[in-house]
């Protein structure tokens, strides 16, 4: 089988689905449609997709003008290198570039942003269904987004939502009979560069849940270019104390990071399927997060987690501040949340099975 994959080459989201392709005997091909800011897995052909020069037009922020280029590009390339099938990552940008090479069949992988940021805008909608509708199949890393991509004219039985998940077996299960033994330590593992990830809503709710009288200390363990004005924001709220900014953290060193706290906390405004937390579910966190629908898919309220409405950092405390009255809720949480991650988030099971819904798309094109 071979495969050519085509994305940016600055994003570690697609390296899963490249070692997995090479490690299943594959001939993976990587089409960049942007310089590659992470080395390429053996046994991975990469395959510059712009203008020898261009490459500062070639960024995230591409234009149009630029996925135009690169399809170009990517339609001589593909017809030398005659893959089997093309994987596209990110409908709006290696998905569009694989629409514009001409090339069939191809599979569109959406990961969250590349759709919710778009859909909505004129140029979005008449980009995405040009390139949903031409798709062989589409593959959103969360169910939450198929009924807006069905909307933008995918067939239902195209669309087959599948996240690439995590390696479990570098999480840790181990909550203990009392998981709040110790007191309450809340982690945040979201980057502190981005304000959909909300991280001032995040250190107002533990600045009230102290309030009402919860001795909680909170880890930020990103990095991120908003850190100086959080800080600000946890000395007016007279939290600092409580509150360890990290400064970053190595892939590496999470499973220990999260083996230290007992409680995750996520206050992003959306999401596709957040990783960071399929990581708190598999290394045994009580999940409180917004109740937005990419939390939702996976959690249900007083059940597996306790949630609050985007923003509303008064919530936040209150469900915070009442974790030490809910131990049995948490103990029966922790135990559904770990089969949840087993079942769902195994990046293992789950990228032999996209692998499989290639391997079908090829067998049908025959």
């Amino acid at each position: 089988m071979k495969v050519a994959l085509i994305s940016h080459g600055n994003l570690d989201h697609v390296l899963p689905y490249l070692e997995h392709m090479v490690s299943g005997g594959w001939e993976v091909h990587w089409l960049q449609i942007a310089p590659g800011a992470f080395a390429a897995p053996d046994g991975v052909t990469v395959h510059p997709c712009y203008k020898p020069g261009r490459e500062s037009q070639h960024r995230m922020s591409l234009k149009l003008a630029g996925y135009v280029a690169s399809g170009k590009i990517a339609k001589k390339l593909l017809k030398s290198i005659a893959p089997d099938i093309v994987s596209a990552h990110y409908a709006s940008s290696g998905g569009l570039v694989a629409w514009l090479s001409g090339f069939r069949p191809y599979v569109v992988t959406i990961h969250g942003g590349d759709l919710i940021d778009r859909y909505k805008r004129l140029i979005g909608r008449f980009v995405l269904k040009r390139v949903l509708g031409a798709a062989a199949l589409v593959n959103p890393v969360c169910r939450h987004m198929s009924d807006i991509i069905e909307s933008l004219g995918a067939r239902p039985d195209r669309i087959v939502p599948l996240p690439f998940g995590i390696e479990l077996d570098r999480f840790t299960y181990d909550p203990g009979e009392n998981p709040l033994s110790g007191g309450v330590r809340i982690v945040c593992t979201r980057s502190l560069s981005k304000a959909l990830y909300d991280i001032p809503t995040v250190i107002r709710g533990v600045a009230e849940a102290r309030r009402l009288g919860l001795d909680a200390a909170l880890t930020l363990s990103a990095a991120g270019g908003l850190q100086g004005e959080l800080e600000r924001l946890a000395e007016e709220l007279d939290v600092a104390g409580a509150i360890d900014f990290a400064g970053g953290y190595a892939p590496s060193e999470l499973p220990e990071i999260l083996s230290r706290h007992n409680v995750y906390v996520s206050a992003s405004i959306f999401d596709g399927a957040s990783l960071s937390l399929m990581e708190a579910l598999a290394a045994g966190l009580f999940p409180v997060v917004s109740d937005i629908p990419a939390n939702l898919e996976w959690l249900e309220d007083g059940r597996g987690a306790l949630t609050f409405p985007t923003g509303d950092w008064k919530r936040l405390g209150e469900q915070l501040a009442s974790l030490p009255d809910r131990i049995e809720l948490i103990q029966e949480g922790l135990e559904a949340n770990r089969r949840i991650a087993q079942d769902r988030a195994d990046r293992g099971k789950n990228m032999r099975r996209f692998m499989e819904l290639l391997a079908a798309q090829v067998d049908a094109a025959q």
